[in-house]
């Protein structure tokens, strides 16, 4: 059986572990690395805003991502920060998105903003956002200067 839920502590574990998986399939090239601290600046900066994906009742999956007011569109917006899923069960990711365009309603959030890597499949991923109608905003460029 799939489910959905928010997250809460009893998940950490094995969230953790997702999240480790995510940092490097995703974000390793950058420079970025999961630490100590990872899940618990995690947990402060979006806890309350982040979806789990079980299967048999273990996580499989997370969209975690934090709620603010934009005074660029003048309302409530969720900024997605995090959508993996293990490998073996790709599939089952759409539920996420599906699930958080739903909550978002519910809460009056008016916005997702959505992000994607750019060592992810950029542009299948970039056409995939369009045939669920999302558009394009903006593009981010990173240089280290350190």
């Amino acid at each position: 059986m799939i489910e959905i839920v928010m997250y809460s502590k009893k998940y950490r574990e094995d969230l953790s572990k997702l999240i480790v998986e995510f940092y490097r399939q995703s974000l390793d090239e950058y420079g970025l690395v999961e630490d100590d601290n990872t899940i618990e600046e995690f947990e402060a900066s979006c806890g309350e805003s982040t979806f789990i994906l079980l299967k048999e009742g273990e996580p499989i999956g997370l969209l975690a991502g934090s709620v603010s007011y934009s005074n660029l569109f003048r309302a409530k917006i969720y900024q997605e920060l995090v959508w993996y899923v293990d490998e073996k069960h790709r599939g089952e990711g759409l539920r996420l998105l599906k699930h958080l365009e739903e909550w978002c309603k519910e809460k009056g959030i008016k916005k997702i903003i959505m992000a994607f890597m750019h060592n992810s499949m950029p542009e299948r991923l970039y056409e995939f956002y369009i045939k669920k109608g999302y558009i394009p905003l903006e593009t981010h460029l990173i240089k280290d200067v350190s």
